[in-house]
């Protein structure tokens, strides 16, 4: 089984009863070397304390998803983003 987490700093992460930083690092650490997790982002682990507010538990989440990781950077622009400037308006790629 897998999980497929996306739209890092897309929402404002200290809102809500489970404030997305904790929840993140309870899924991942549910999940640590039992199950894969793929993580879509446009933000480097860098600038991931930009996002969540706590860099201690940022530092934590960032340990754990990077262990015995496989790292792909496919580069700067998002394949949505250049997906809709190709695409004429009105329709969309399926």
């Amino acid at each position: 089984m897998r999980a497929t987490l996306s739209g890092f700093g897309v929402v404002d992460a200290g809102q809500g009863r489970h404030p997305l930083p904790v929840r993140l690092f309870q899924i991942i650490t549910e999940r640590e070397e039992r199950a894969s997790i793929a993580i879509a982002t446009n933000l480097p682990f860098s600038e991931w304390g930009t996002v969540f507010p706590d860099l201690r538990l940022v530092a934590a989440i960032v340990d754990r998803v990077t262990f015995n990781a496989h790292i792909i950077e496919t580069g700067a622009q998002s394949y949505r983003l250049r997906t809709s400037r190709t695409t004429a308006p009105g329709k969309r790629a399926s």
